[in-house]
């Protein structure tokens, strides 16, 4: 259970043990817990969305649902995602990209890239009906940390001076994501139409494979903005799916 605090403690803001001081292979292996760290995140999304939308106008709940989300994190995996669109869209060599994706300051790029996750975020939430929002909800962040550990398993690390993603990469294998898997599996196939969770978990791997496959080329490996920027990627694309799906006659269970 020490990986599962571990897990939260890292994924989130909330703070289990003040005392809780893992070393590296505790904090590498609890990757087998995201997933669970995930799904309790959405139960805390899929909780405000049933308290909010009772008391706001729907517009309103989206909005502050994404920010929730975003919060919960401390804004970690969005920080990620704007410093790997500065890195990759400005840096021309593996070292220039990383060394943007290092730099704390935010830049016109990152701000924009930042803008646009969240907007796009609150408008495919906003396209999906009240009466299906949870569903979507629950899961995305689930998928989100699970293909986390996905990217750790199958990817190398990118940096050669260290850092703390290589923690992860260094102490995650194919075993590990195998039993990560089991949880997010067994969820969609519960309480989803089976060739629709099947096929979303499909695409969510085909689409990061494809990606990390890309930034390996540009970069030589991952590192740990990436893992974040491929996390607010996969809640998107969950976001997107759903709301297509929706609007094609698909029924979410709740």
């Amino acid at each position: 259970m020490e990986g599962l605090l571990v897990a939260v403690q890292f994924l989130t803001r909330i703070r289990i043990r003040a005392d809780l001081l893992p070393d590296a292979k505790t904090l590498g292996r609890s990757t087998s817990w995201f997933p669970l760290v995930g799904f309790l995140i959405g139960l805390i999304l899929w909780g405000g969305h049933k308290l909010l939308s009772t008391l706001l106008p729907q517009a309103t709940v989206n909005v502050l649902l994404i920010l929730a989300l975003t919060a919960i994190s401390g804004g970690i995996h969005a920080d990620g995602f704007c410093d790997a669109v500065e890195g990759l869209y400005a840096g021309r060599s593996k070292e220039e990209v990383l060394r943007i994706m290092k730099d704390p300051c935010i830049g016109s790029i990152g701000a924009l890239s930042l803008f646009f996750l969240l907007s796009l975020k609150i408008a495919f939430l906003a396209a999906i009906p009240k009466t299906a929002k949870g569903s979507v909800l629950l899961i995305a962040p689930m998928l989100g940390r699970w293909i986390m550990v996905f990217l750790v398993a199958t990817g190398k690390y990118a940096r050669r001076e260290g850092g703390i993603g290589q923690v992860f990469f260094a102490n995650t294998s194919l075993r590990q994501f195998a039993w990560a898997s089991i949880f997010p599996l067994l969820v969609m196939l519960l309480l989803f139409p089976c060739w629709w969770g099947l096929l979303l978990l499909g695409f969510i791997l085909a689409l990061n494979y494809g990606l990390s496959r890309w930034v390996e080329a540009r970069i030589g490996g991952l590192c740990g903005d990436i893992l974040g920027a491929l996390n607010e990627v996969t809640e998107l694309s969950v976001f997107i799916v759903a709301a297509i799906s929706i609007r094609l006659g698909l029924r979410l269970p709740f």
